[in-house]
């Protein structure tokens, strides 16, 4: 199956993030931004006949093996555990993550040496620095 630049992108952000919600992968495949759910629909639906993505019955949609194999470099920003709060979580980080991009802010796992402003997902903060527990 040929993708379209549209679905990479939407496959591309699953990569780094695991989950989004329905209504925001409909979002990201919205390049054209015409708000046509019927036709988005249409575009998503292929991602999970052809096992790139699968729609979980918490509304979440997550990325099946497949669909990180198109993109074998890039590692996840943030892992899902196994609980619901770790999900909705997961999904508020995921969203807000694609709404930063759209805005051009970019998600990072490190602290860059320009001075551009990023977002760093909580749990990267971790890893740059160990004492931080939560960066609210």
């Amino acid at each position: 199956m040929r993708l379209h630049e549209n679905q990479l992108k939407l496959i591309r952000h699953l990569t780094r993030f695991n989950l989004l919600d329905y209504p925001g992968c409909l979002h990201l495949l919205d390049t054209e931004r015409t708000g046509d759910q019927v036709a988005l629909s249409y575009a998503f639906r292929p991602l999970t006949k052809n096992k790139y993505l699968t729609k979980r019955k918490d509304g979440s949609v997550s990325i099946l093996a497949k669909g990180r194999r198109l993109f074998p470099d890039v590692k996840p920003l943030i892992s899902v555990g196994g609980g619901e709060q770790s999900v909705q979580r997961v999904m508020e980080v995921s969203r807000m993550a694609m709404l930063m991009k759209e805005h051009s802010i970019p998600a990072v796992a490190e602290v860059p040496k320009s001075s551009e402003p990023v977002f760093i997902p909580s749990a990267c903060w971790r890893s740059i620095a160990p004492g931080i527990l939560s960066t609210t």
